[in-house]
């Protein structure tokens, strides 16, 4: 294929509206979107500053009204940016940067967060739609709450205008754009930053609000209701947005996996385990006010490791499929601002902690212990991660070496944590509040162990191999917390709160995740070589031949289409279709993957680069259990919005 000669490098960018050799209507339409933009940014600036100076002169009303405000104007700049990218305005550099007018529309409206200095929008959108719920969700004792969302509000927006400005004008204006990261061009990467940025500003809430609750110092206990709903929210839309980003990946990275440990993936994980480490501690507080400060701790944190990720992201110290090219500045200012908000949060933390109330007088064998348990592991299993993210980079900083931490380090660390609180989340349930005897717990649960231990067992008979004893015990693990979830559902006879049921959906999502993610790396296989038309490869039970390569003209690509016709036992089962495509605007070629899926396994053909004429490299995959993993992850995200649903916070909205 010809590789297209579309120079690489923009006119340089024209910060001051001068100079451009147009007509006067010309240049009012050129500069418009970026007056507008900045505009919009300096508006939202000062509707922050003003928030959080109403807020703390108690002038609360002012402050709720402003918090409206900022609510119906928080997507207003992203909104000016999008239009440029679906006009292809190319007056623009961040639209001639991104885009180009082949593009589908699809993804010139995903592109338009699908850069640095869009997505930074999004997360402006987002953090001010999450401010202007708290006076509608959050009762006005904890008004103050919207004084630490004024502040992240506001430096979003100092260190966009500052440091990713997204409405720099072009001059002279190109003809066409550079088109967007071919691997960003894929209908999850429409859907994933939304939802996981979602999660991730979301955690900023249950933030503001333990400031609001440490700052009152004698807080009613209403606080743990109210916080355990905001937490639910986020927790859901990381799931979901962690499940999606993995879906991507596994669908369009051509290399047939969903995990892959990357420092960037880690950077979503971590506060999705202390906020569900927060969840646990929150049932304490809220059922026995147990476990209050570090109920109190656990949302500060959680939102800091939510600003860790982001400065891994935009910092220039990764390289990544998911990271943005950045610059010193931004990954300066992104730990400045860090700094001062961890610094600021702790330091009210510590002065006020001590006038918080908490009660402890769980025994060793009861529910009390199980979840102070569970939260230790997921905290303990959240430090493993941020271990092996930054150790890397500190060691790097400090050597000049490279050190690389692989998925070893995490199956020998975070595995095993992760599969203990596993089984402990079908303990915990099962047992009294105060204290019960073993001897009840186990005449309660001889039901669930002996189907789990069966269960086990019935896997590699299916599978026609035994695999190693840690896989048994994993496997094991998941088919107990599922069998003590559907024990518990079947025994309240439809009489249990929406949060428990929650929590019964959410622990069988989980139990399937483990069972699923288990199954898939014992069993399956993989064939990495090379074929010519008429050729046929054999993996298992499975041979695949490869039918004829076809060149197929796409909308913004050329697409080098394989016909590869698949047989199970010497029986046609499907024909595939697996491409190279070819992006003459980026000048980059992508994979996209070929995939089989049925109930039980998926078969994944994926095509690498041609050595020769009419001989292609071929990578096979069989992956079994993959639609029930992404079922269990399906079914986690689904447990968060069913305890949403039956959320019932009632609250005096006494403010004045």
């Amino acid at each position: 294929m010809t590789k297209n000669t579309f120079p690489k490098k923009l006119p340089e960018p024209l910060n001051n509206h001068e100079d451009l050799n147009h007509e006067p209507s010309i240049i009012g339409i050129l500069i418009m979107l970026s007056i507008l933009g900045h505009l919009s940014l300096i508006f939202l600036f000062g509707l922050s500053v003003t928030l959080g100076v109403l807020t703390q002169a108690k002038h609360f009303k002012a402050a709720r009204m402003t918090a409206f405000v900022i609510l119906g104007l928080g997507f207003l700049p992203l909104f000016i940016l999008l239009i440029g990218h679906i006009t292809s305005d190319f007056s623009l550099l961040n639209v001639a940067e991104n885009s180009h007018t082949l593009k589908p529309m699809i993804y010139k409206i995903s592109g338009t967060w699908g850069n640095h200095e869009g997505s930074m929008l999004l997360f402006l959108g987002i953090l001010a739609f999450y401010t202007g719920l708290i006076p509608i969700v959050i009762p006005a004792t904890y008004i103050k709450a919207l004084i630490p969302q004024s502040l992240l509000l506001a430096g979003i927006v100092l260190f966009i205008f500052f440091t990713s400005d997204p409405f720099i004008l072009l001059h002279p204006v190109p003809h066409e754009g550079l088109g967007l990261n071919p691997l960003l061009q894929d209908i999850g990467l429409t859907f994933h930053p939304p939802i996981l940025y979602a999660g991730y500003m979301g955690l900023s809430v249950p933030f503001s609000l333990a400031i609001a609750v440490l700052l009152q110092k004698s807080p009613s206990r209403q606080w743990s209701e109210i916080m355990l709903t905001m937490v639910l929210i986020p927790w859901g839309l990381l799931t979901a947005g962690i499940a999606m980003g993995s879906w991507w990946a596994y669908r369009e990275l051509g290399w047939g996996g969903y995990w892959f440990w990357d420092p960037v993936e880690n950077a979503s994980l971590m506060p999705w385990l202390l906020a569900t480490a927060h969840i646990h501690t929150l049932i304490l507080a809220k059922k026995r006010q147990s476990m209050t400060k570090l109920s109190l701790l656990l949302p500060i944190l959680a939102f800091a490791m939510c600003l860790l990720g982001t400065f891994l992201v935009r910092s220039g110290l990764l390289t990544s499929v998911h990271s943005f090219a950045s610059s010193p500045e931004r990954g300066l200012f992104i730990l400045g601002f860090i700094t001062l908000i961890l610094a600021g949060a702790l330091f009210i933390y510590v002065r006020n902690i001590p006038f918080i109330p908490e009660q402890f007088e769980a025994r060793f064998f009861s529910r009390d212990v199980s979840l102070i348990v569970q939260a230790s592991l997921l905290i303990c299993a959240c430090f493993t991660i941020i271990l092996a993210t930054f150790y890397p980079l500190i060691y790097e900083g400090l050597t000049g070496n490279i050190v690389a931490i692989g998925a070893p380090y995490f199956s020998i660390t975070f595995v095993p944590i992760a599969a203990f609180t596993v089984f402990l989340a079908g303990v915990g349930p099962m047992i009294a509040w105060q204290q019960q005897a073993a001897l009840t717990w186990l005449k309660k649960s001889s039901l669930c162990f002996i189907a789990s231990v069966i269960l086990t067992m019935t896997i590699p008979f299916i599978m026609g191999s035994s695999p190693q004893w840690t896989t048994s015990i994993f496997m094991g693990c998941g088919w107990w917390l599922i069998c003590a979830s559907l024990q518990l559902f079947i025994l309240k006879k439809g009489k249990g709160s929406g949060h428990f049921y929650g929590m019964v959906l959410g622990h069988t999502g989980i139990g399937i995740l483990l069972l699923a993610a288990t199954i898939n790396v014992a069993w399956k296989s993989e064939y990495f070589g090379y074929i010519s038309p008429g050729g046929t490869i054999q993996l298992a039970q499975f041979k695949v031949t490869l039918k004829d390569v076809r060149y197929v003209p796409g909308p913004n690509y050329i697409s080098e289409t394989a016909s590869l016709d698949v047989f199970q036992d010497s029986q046609p089962i499907t024909r595939m279709s697996a491409e190279r495509r070819y992006y003459p605007v980026e000048n980059t070629s992508t994979s996209e993957a070929a995939i089989y899926s049925t109930l039980f396994y998926d078969l994944y053909l994926s095509l690498g680069d041609n050595p020769e004429p009419n001989i292609h490299q071929l990578h096979i995959y069989y992956k079994p259990a993959m639609n029930l993993l992404w079922f269990g992850a399906f079914i986690i995200a689904l447990a968060a919005l069913f305890s949403l649903a039956h959320s019932q916070i009632r609250y005096k909205n006494d403010s004045k």
